[in-house]
């Protein structure tokens, strides 16, 4: 008896619940980044100031951002490739007031 309860009971829940549910949109293909990443330097300038911060960038677990301090409080990241040390010239800065 209390398993054919639990048994309507349970249908009964899915049936309320069912219509509720919507399809997901399809997922296109990736695309690949609008900018060209592929331009590196020999090392990260001096002007950039302290390193304060290591975070992801982006999609690939090899590459990282590099945050940096400068005396005027401007943030600037740097994006470095870990697998083979390889710096970006492409870089954000962010000015501070």
């Amino acid at each position: 008896m209390t398993r054919s309860l639990c048994r309507v009971l349970a249908s009964a829940l899915i049936a309320a619940i069912l219509p509720a549910c919507e399809r997901l949109p399809e997922i296109g293909a990736p695309q690949s980044p609008s900018k060209d990443f592929n331009v590196y330097v020999d090392s990260v300038p001096r002007s950039y100031g302290r390193l304060i911060a290591v975070g992801p960038a982006g999609k690939n677990p090899m590459m990282v951002s590099l945050w940096f301090e400068a005396d005027d409080q401007t943030l600037t990241a740097v994006r470095v490739n870990t697998s083979n040390g390889d710096i970006s010239r492409e870089v954000v800065q962010v000015p501070r007031n």
